[in-house]
């Protein structure tokens, strides 16, 4: 987990990796914690989907993905929950390009 805080604002990266014998049955339950529904994101891995991971005190997005048996999950939030600190679509920007670099890594 990384952090990053600028006065009020609190950023937070946290990143996963494990290796599975059921890859998509783990990239699927993992995909429980939502709170949107997943879009597939194409050419990172075998296969990755984000999607916004909100709470009541921020904004959220999460990308799980999978690289052969090995998967990935990212977690990119943001506090306090208003978007003049960071707009969604950077937020969800951001995360894409850390799944990237993921996915580099574990091939």
């Amino acid at each position: 987990m990384f952090g990053y805080q600028d006065g009020k604002v609190e950023n937070v990266l946290t990143l996963t990796v494990f290796s599975s014998q059921d890859p998509h049955q783990d990239v699927r339950a993992d995909e429980s914690s939502c709170s949107s529904a997943a879009r597939q994101i194409h050419g990172i891995g075998n296969s990755a989907d984000i999607c916004r991971a909100d709470s009541r005190a921020s904004w959220g997005e999460q990308v799980v993905g999978r690289v052969r048996d090995k998967v990935f999950v990212i977690y990119l939030r943001t506090r306090p929950k208003t978007q003049t600190e960071i707009p969604r679509a950077r937020l969800t920007d951001n995360a894409i390009q850390v799944a990237e670099h993921v996915a580099g890594d574990l091939f």
